[in-house]
């Protein structure tokens, strides 16, 4: 390994940790996504089977008031799990653009440090460690060749 990479290996092994983590946190949140949107089938059929029961007769006053009830608590229970679902798809959102940006640094990074641009190697190397420091938009506002 040269001395330059020997300097580097501390920054590249944090970039891998930060994308293993964001990968990690992207997973979970495509977990909970996919878990609500199971819940959600079910409280549907749910819904369906006994708004259908109601129908069919056959049910005295009494049943016929409880399956009604049953089926309104059913109906906030939907309410409340579409608020859920769109509250996971955003952070699903947010966690994906998290994974892309630990992705997308490290790649530019890369490529700044192996070309040496802006000046020389050191002035790469000095970008390079800026990128890590600072969050994913201040590469898109500074770095523009």
């Amino acid at each position: 390994m040269t001395s330059r990479s020997q300097r580097l290996q501390p920054a590249a092994e944090q970039a891998r940790e930060r994308r293993e983590q964001a990968l990690q946190r992207l997973a979970e949140q495509q977990q909970r996504l996919l878990k609500a949107e199971q819940q959600m089938t079910e409280l549907q059929r749910y819904h369906s089977e006994y708004a259908l029961g109601a129908v069919a007769g056959g049910l005295s006053v009494e049943a016929l008031l409880n399956r009604q009830h049953f089926v309104e608590r059913i109906d906030r229970a939907i309410a409340q799990q579409l608020i859920e679902l769109e509250r996971l798809r955003r952070q699903l959102a947010l966690a994906s653009d998290g994974w892309r940006a630990a992705h997308a640094i490290p790649a530019r990074a890369g490529a700044y440090i192996r070309h040496g641009v802006f000046g020389g190697q050191r002035a790469a190397r000095q970008r390079w460690r800026i990128l890590f420091i600072r969050p994913p938009f201040f590469f898109a506002m500074s770095c523009t060749p």
